[in-house]
């Protein structure tokens, strides 16, 4: 989403022009008056007026017909939009637990307690509170369900022998996801593999990017089902429920020519420990 500029000469002088960078991905699950929403998420660059700072570009699929876009900031950041761009509050769509503020450009930001998020118009915020159910992004791809933590040393090991790896010894780190990316990357050039054959092994790729997490972080899996019935792998870690599986799959379902674990893996990390 770009942040648009208005016809003021004083406020178009404070904006910086914003700068997109390499979109990664992912789903959460956001509460918004009670409804859970899916959320598909794409990792954004942006530069603000007065900071530089990774966010998340991501997309609400409600139906068909209706994707709902916004980004993901975090409180400093959206503290240092309202001053910056003067947001007023809005007492309709404001409770106890968030503060919601509208822009000379239309835009709307929703604050919460750790969190916030930078709307297009109140027009979205709407059709939130009224659209349907939408589908998650592993549906029909987690064949374990709930039981996927007790598979995960068989999906790496099948993810393996599919990368012809399976004969290597590895160890679950950061630099062995560099290694499976430069395999796929091999066997594209090589054998002739196509980007959708790995996107097969979306759930594989999961559990081994969850796995290299863990060794690295700590935590333990978590599985939550989404409002369409899909069992979500999450791990636990440091009282938060980590969404790595949403960077993993849009990393390797990437519409470039090579797909990478490693890159979505890294900037899932970077987006957690940023702050």
């Amino acid at each position: 989403m770009w942040w648009r500029k208005t016809g003021s000469s004083h406020h178009a002088s404070q904006r910086s022009e914003i700068r997109l960078g390499n979109m990664l991905g992912e789903s959460i699950l956001f509460l918004l008056s009670g409804k859970k929403v899916i959320l598909s998420a794409l990792f954004m660059l942006f530069i603000f007026p007065t900071f530089t700072q990774n966010t998340m570009k991501k997309f609400i699929q409600l139906s068909d017909s209706i994707t709902i876009e916004y980004e993901e900031l975090s409180i400093e950041d959206a503290q240092d939009l309202i001053k910056t761009f003067h947001g007023n509050l809005i007492l309709d769509l404001s409770t106890d637990k968030r503060k919601t503020h509208l822009f000379e450009n239309e835009q709307v930001l929703v604050v919460y307690d750790k969190q916030a998020f930078l709307y297009s118009s109140q027009a979205d915020i709407g059709k939130l509170l009224n659209g349907p159910m939408s589908r998650s992004i592993l549906n029909g791809l987690n064949p374990y369900n709930e039981r996927f933590p007790e598979n995960v040393s068989k999906l790496i090991k099948d993810l393996l022998h599919f990368l012809n790896l399976n004969g290597d010894s590895y160890d679950l780190n950061e630099l062995f996801l560099r290694k499976v990316d430069g395999q796929m990357a091999h066997l594209i050039n090589t054998k002739g593999k196509s980007a959708s054959e790995f996107m097969n092994y979306t759930i594989h790729f999961i559990a081994l990017a969850g796995e290299v997490f863990k060794t690295a972080f700590g935590g333990q899996w978590k599985m939550i089902q989404a409002d369409d019935g899909t069992w979500q792998p999450y791990i636990c870690f440091d009282g938060r429920e980590v969404d790595l599986f949403v960077w993993i799959y849009e990393s390797i379902n990437d519409s470039s020519m090579y797909p990478s674990i490693y890159n979505g893996y890294q900037a899932k990390t970077i987006s957690l420990f940023r702050h």
